[in-house]
């Protein structure tokens, strides 16, 4: 039988090893040519490549304010997982790339005003509307998000070679471009904690060869200052560079973008066979219908002749089918809504505010911790069962800056008891250091009454932002 030392071990080991999702950009150039690349690293594969012709939009509901509407100044060519209006990345008839990339870090603004979009349709938004890196920057100051599924940071790049960071850290936009982003890249740290990590000393060093931080090194060793590539040689060393940060067990697709030819590759852990095609394959002026590939499909080359036409129930099986995988908890008749969107607008509406209305926010602050080197590994349980199975249903790892760390879940359920479990990684070498009698020698606690017990760290969460402070 366990003893209770050996039980406590166990969980916090599985906070710790429950891995945030991982994913890489960065951006190369040569004399006459600019790539955008992303690795895409997630627990599921599926997803579809979108045609997205020009024409009026109207905003997926957020639950916040009436759906903003705007025109789609730009075609585009997205990868979508959770269905239309709601991409990964993609590139538009400008140039323009973006991709979104997870950080646990992550906590949006308070929106001030009505221009609402969540989290996925921040991207669509600006493929639609811009083509520059500067103009979605501004835009960053105008649009706020609302989140119904995930906390993100962005990286976008223009035909240019002009590339950006954004991200929301503390509730507030940070952006990282121009003179502030010496390296084009980023994995799922913040870029600030990234470029630190490069002059912290070896000892300090996380031991996870594959970890984010170690990923955005082996990105920034290759890119960093002005690096000399050919024309010849570009695709070839991107796919090369993207190989390195492949994460084994997770990385699912890999996606490279021509910005200044508008031209795409891309392969998948399905097939490593590259497939391509260009955006002026595609009809993208306004009436155009919609056309889809399945991204895992098994052609080689170029694809654009085996698009086909996109509709309702293919969008509403490609989001159900994601939701069930990942994992994430929606009323049926939300999911229906979000496929015929945005056909049944008013309804969805409707819906998303009864959604927003029975979930609510946990804010964990973990404060007081000597240093700032190493992470903190957060897991939040909803049950005795959970619990003991050390089976978490939302967290993540930070890295300690100024002798704390906040994380924020979004979208829990209300009305029901919740426990929070942590721990202090302080030497990065991503194991729960213990001294002869199995006892932990680094700092780890629990919310409640700090017991290893899932009904004395139990609290109720009754209010739309409940804090726990540990």
């Amino acid at each position: 039988m366990k003893t209770r030392l050996q039980l406590l071990a166990v969980l916090l080991l599985v906070i710790i090893n429950n891995p945030s999702w991982g994913c890489s950009a960065f951006t190369i150039s040569s004399e006459s040519r600019v790539l955008m690349a992303k690795s895409y690293d997630w627990n599921v594969g599926n997803g579809v490549v979108l045609t997205n012709p020009k024409g009026p939009r109207i905003g997926i509901p957020t639950g916040y304010s009436a759906p903003i509407e705007w025109f789609a100044k730009y075609g585009s060519i997205t990868f979508n997982q959770y269905g239309r209006f709601m991409p990964n990345g993609g590139i538009n008839e400008a140039g323009l790339a973006i991709e979104v990339l997870w950080l646990d870090e992550t906590q949006y603004p308070t929106p001030t005003n009505n221009a609402v979009v969540n989290e996925l349709q921040w991207v669509q938004y600006h493929l639609d509307c811009f083509a520059t890196v500067d103009e979605v920057v501004e835009s960053n100051q105008v649009i706020t998000i609302v989140p119904t599924f995930a906390k993100l940071h962005y990286y976008v790049a223009d035909k240019t070679g002009n590339s950006a960071v954004v991200e929301f850290i503390n509730g507030q936009r940070v952006v990282h471009y121009g003179a502030n982003l010496n390296c084009k890249a980023i994995t799922n740290d913040t870029y600030a904690n990234s470029i630190n990590y490069q002059n912290i000393s070896e000892k300090g060093k996380s031991k996870a060869p594959m970890s984010s931080v170690n990923r955005f090194t082996r990105l920034y060793s290759e890119i960093s200052g002005t690096p000399s590539f050919t024309d010849s040689t570009l695709v070839s060393k991107a796919f090369s560079l993207l190989d390195g940060v492949w994460v084994k067990g997770w990385t699912k697709w890999n996606i490279l973008y021509d910005l200044t030819n508008a031209r795409v590759w891309f392969k998948t852990n399905h097939t490593q066979a590259r497939k391509e095609f260009s955006l002026a394959n595609f009809e993208l002026n306004e009436g155009a219908s919609l056309q889809f590939i399945d991204i895992n499909n098994f052609f080689n080359g170029n694809v654009a002749s085996h698009f086909v036409v996109f509709n309702e129930a293919i969008n509403f099986e490609l989001i159900s089918n994601s939701a069930k995988l990942t994992g994430i908890e929606l009323p049926g008749n939300l999911v229906e809504l979000m496929a015929t969107h945005p056909n049944r607008v008013n309804e969805m509406a409707e819906a998303m505010s009864a959604f927003y209305s029975s979930v609510a926010n946990i804010v964990v602050e973990v404060s007081g911790l000597k240093g700032s080197l190493g992470s903190v590994s957060i897991g939040i349980f909803d049950s005795e069962q959970a619990f003991t199975r050390q089976k978490p249903i939302n967290g993540g790892r930070i890295r300690v800056s100024d002798e704390k760390v906040r994380l924020v879940a979004y979208n829990v359920p209300l009305d029901r008891e919740y426990a929070v479990g942590y721990f202090h990684d302080a030497n990065s070498n991503d194991k729960l250091d213990t001294n002869f009698l199995g006892i932990p020698t680094e700092r780890y606690g629990f919310s409640g009454k700090g017991k290893r017990k899932f009904h004395k760290a139990k609290f109720k969460v009754i209010d739309k932002n409940t804090h726990v402070a540990l």
